[in-house]
């Protein structure tokens, strides 16, 4: 059985394309990830802007204002994946023990290049993390596979 938590972040602000988590978010982040190391869980952080540039997306101008501390947060508390979607291009990084997807679209008609729509799914045991890249119209692969953390 994986114990988990998943942590939300609200990194948006109205009529602005920018993302932005701020200090009172921020502390509530670091003592929600203290409480996953504490209760050895596996721990999810979901925002909306990603916090690290996606590759073939054009320039960079969305990343988090604040992208430094928070990933300096999700990597010392090594928290095991981190997911968001603004740019609309699938992509992995893994920092330290940390995994970072950014999500394609599934339905938007704002993709880039030869994109296809497309959504990730997750497949978590004690072992490792299994990443798979669904495309809209039954085309899938496993887009990435990792061992877990060390528990």
């Amino acid at each position: 059985v994986v114990n988990y938590t998943i942590i939300g972040l609200d990194s948006s602000s109205p009529d602005v394309d920018n993302g932005h988590i701020g200090s009172p978010q921020h502390m509530w982040l670091g003592h929600q990830l203290d409480e996953c190391v504490i209760n050895n869980h596996f721990s999810i952080v979901a925002l909306h802007h990603h916090v690290i540039s996606i590759p073939q997306t054009g320039r960079e101008r969305n990343v988090l204002s604040d992208a430094g501390d928070i990933l300096k947060t999700l990597t010392t508390h090594e928290v095991d994946l981190v997911i968001s979607g603004h740019k609309h291009v699938a992509n992995i990084w893994k920092i330290n023990n940390t995994i970072v997807v950014n999500a394609g679209s599934l339905c938007s008609n704002k993709l880039r290049g030869k994109n296809k729509n497309s959504y990730i799914v997750y497949d978590i045991s004690e072992d490792e993390i299994k990443i798979f890249l669904n495309y809209v119209g039954g085309e899938k692969l496993l887009y990435g596979k990792y061992p877990r953390n060390s528990l």
